[in-house]
């Protein structure tokens, strides 16, 4: 791939008081789908056009394509009750990569944006808790 700046960045709302941003493929040959920051995870979300097969739950249908309910609703650990029958079904998902450092965010940017020059997406960067450098992060807080 000779050119790398294949992505148009935007600013777009995240909460109704606050804003992100987000880039968007600008060229055909783009390797990627999406690229979004998540201010609240203060991670850098990037979906690949690569696709994966993985295992999921989905509905269990009957011959009307419709729902088959349960006896009884089963609930779940987070709370979440369930009351249809499910299955586990191999589905086809874009692979996603996540860049959680503010030096490598910034410099992804930079190399992928065609208007990384232009939009000032660094606002967004300059939380205190981001990753800074090679700086260690507590990953699994007991």
């Amino acid at each position: 791939m000779s050119n790398l700046k294949t992505m148009l960045l935007v600013t777009v709302p995240y909460t109704p008081t606050e804003n992100s941003f987000r880039m968007i493929p600008a060229t055909k040959d783009c390797p990627y789908v999406d690229v979004v920051y998540w201010k609240d995870k203060k991670v850098l979300e990037i979906t690949s056009i690569i696709k994966r097969s993985e295992y999921a739950m989905f509905a269990k249908l009957d011959d009307n394509g419709d729902a088959e309910p349960r006896k009884s609703a089963k609930t779940l650990e987070d709370g979440q009750k369930i009351t249809h029958k499910q299955e586990r079904r191999i589905a086809e998902v874009n692979t996603k990569y996540y860049i959680i450092n503010k030096d490598e965010i910034d410099a992804f940017v930079a190399q992928v944006a065609i208007n990384s020059d232009t939009v000032d997406y660094k606002q967004y960067l300059n939380d205190t808790n981001l990753v800074k450098g090679n700086a260690p992060m507590e990953i699994i807080k007991p």
